[in-house]
């Protein structure tokens, strides 16, 4: 019942969210700029159809496991990024345009006449305006998703760790989505530019799959080749457990992965040593058979002094961390938004979105994300290879 009562809220803000920026994009586009026929007529068409599937969507893919064929998934999200890009762009033209009019009626000495000429001109300039400025965008943002993510070079410093392992590298790979939109191509070059790396260790914190092992076993066959002389570490996003989690939970350790599951191994290098913990995802909970986030139980078997290294999906996982004085945690989950402006609602339900940060004396990791969700476009949040360098600092 929790999961059902859950996606019907999900839906019921998909549908007014997704209804308001339609029509709100609409009365820019086709009320206000008084589109003759038949423009009037194909756009409106137009966006009532993509706004159907856009709400159908999630409804289909949950109930029907996948059922939508990818072409037609691509073209919904390219469609579902456009709409987020445009409404960026109207809304900074709508606001400037206020702020305009309202400063030349407080510098006029009376009022001005309205001019039904200019005002139609006006709202077709700016109507062209903001769709060839989102076309812009949106292109750019594509181009920045579907390109290689950027390497990102971090170094953390923690004083539990024993200076054996000073400089011990690790590479981080989240929310990768391997689904309708991102395929084998795309894996094996984040494979290839992972092991080019030469890190001791690799982690992949979770939403590494939008599908079933049926679905994508050919494409994720790639990540069976990453080398790292320490292992390769695991823990769950909340998408694998829309994605048959437990299939899963057995087909990647045949790829030379070791899933961590609200548990922990000690890593031995060099005459030091130090503990990877993982725990499940935040959500896991709700999907039942065992599933959910316990960090007693991953970090039952370590030693108070110990350094300990925490996966977990979500950033907000940290606020149990730092209670329990874990060294540093490494999340993804948040994309850093992918499409600005959305890190600042993000920031609404995780304490932190993207970056390096000090939570109460555990830093936490937060990675942009190696692929992306959704429309394959990234604006302002560009994807990330993570190479991490963990450094022994003095107390």
């Amino acid at each position: 019942m929790p999961r059902i009562v859950s996606f019907l809220i999900f839906f019921v803000i998909v549908l007014l969210v997704m209804s308001s920026m339609h029509w709100y994009l609409w009365t820019r586009f086709v009320r206000d700029t008084q589109l003759g026929t038949p423009w009037r007529q194909i756009i409106t068409t137009v966006m009532a159809v993509m706004l159907l599937l856009l709400v159908a969507m999630p409804v289909t893919w949950r109930l029907f496991e996948g059922f939508i064929p990818s072409g037609l998934m691509t073209v919904i999200y390219l469609w579902m990024g456009f709409v987020t890009i445009a409404m960026v762009v109207v809304g900074g033209l709508d606001i400037g345009r206020m702020a305009f009019e309202q400063g030349y009626k407080l510098l006029a000495s009376a009022p001005v006449p309205v001019d039904e000429s200019r005002r139609l001109a006006l709202a077709r300039l700016f109507g062209g305006t903001a769709v060839l400025g989102a076309v812009g965008a949106s292109v750019m943002a594509a181009r920045s998703a579907l390109g290689s993510p950027m390497l990102r070079k971090v170094s953390i410093n923690l004083t539990k760790l024993p200076k054996e392992l000073d400089k011990i590298s690790m590479v981080q790979i989240s929310d990768l989505h391997v689904g309708p939109t991102i395929r084998r191509a795309y894996v094996q070059d984040v494979v290839d530019r992972t092991n080019a790396l030469n890190a001791d260790i690799i982690v992949i914190t979770g939403d590494l799959v939008d599908g079933t092992v049926e679905e994508l076993a050919h494409d994720v066959e790639p990540l069976k080749d990453l080398k790292a002389r320490l292992g390769v570490y695991f823990v769950t996003g909340n998408h694998e457990y829309y994605s048959g989690v437990g299939g899963w939970m057995r087909h990647l350790p045949t790829l030379g992965m070791r899933v961590l599951r609200n548990e922990s191994v000690r890593i031995e290098h060099n005459g030091g040593a130090f503990y990877m913990a993982g725990v499940d995802d935040w959500t896991a909970y709700q999907f039942g058979h065992g599933h959910g986030a316990d960090l007693e139980a991953a970090l039952a078997d370590i030693p108070e002094d110990a350094c300990t290294v925490l996966l977990a999906h979500q950033p907000k996982q940290v606020l149990a961390a730092a209670e329990r004085k874990v060294c540093v945690q490494l999340s993804g989950h948040t994309h850093g938004g992918q499409i600005w402006p959305f890190g600042l609602f993000v920031r609404l339900a995780q304490p932190y979105v993207a970056g390096l940060a000090n939570h109460h004396g555990t830093q936490i990791y937060v990675s942009r994300g190696t692929g992306f969700w959704g429309p394959p476009m990234r604006f302002g949040a560009p994807s990330e290879l993570t190479h991490i360098e963990l450094r022994a600092a003095m107390a």
